[in-house]
């Protein structure tokens, strides 16, 4: 069979983790955007967005995953009382790779979207400052 490759047990195993340490990162990155956001509109006085508690309590459970129990796959509470893990949808975490769905209850692509979101907001507000401020200064003020 020249030419056809098939990854072995090693690979699986190495993509299994690189996917998972990827996922890991994503949920840890888009919470503190999410915090961040919240800040920023505190320190404002503006009423902060709502807090995505899906994603609040998967960031607390992949925190606190030394103190889960495992079966099937999944990151159980156990006897430690994991309250993170016991808030999830069916109160376990998966722990799989190569679905659709971060820890089978994130959609990486709505992640994306919030932080584009955030992102194109405040480049918006900094332009409008930069035009603002280009205006004064042009007319000798």
């Amino acid at each position: 069979m020249d030419g056809i490759y098939s990854p072995d047990e090693l690979d699986l195993a190495k993509s299994a983790r690189t996917v998972w340490s990827e996922e890991h990162t994503l949920v840890w990155a888009a919470y503190q955007v999410e915090r961040w956001t919240q800040r920023l509109a505190e320190e404002r006085g503006d009423d902060p967005p709502p807090r995505d508690e899906v994603l609040a309590n998967v960031r607390n459970a992949l925190a606190h995953l030394d103190e889960a129990e495992f079966e099937s796959g999944h990151a159980v509470p156990g006897y430690s009382g994991n309250r993170s893990l016991r808030k999830l949808p069916g109160g376990r975490l998966s722990l799989s790779t190569g679905r659709n769905l971060a820890f089978g209850l994130i959609d990486p692509g709505e992640l994306e979207r919030r932080a584009l979101g955030v992102v194109a907001a405040i480049e918006n507000e900094l332009m409008e400052q930069a035009a603002d401020w280009w205006a004064e200064m042009s007319s000798g003020r």
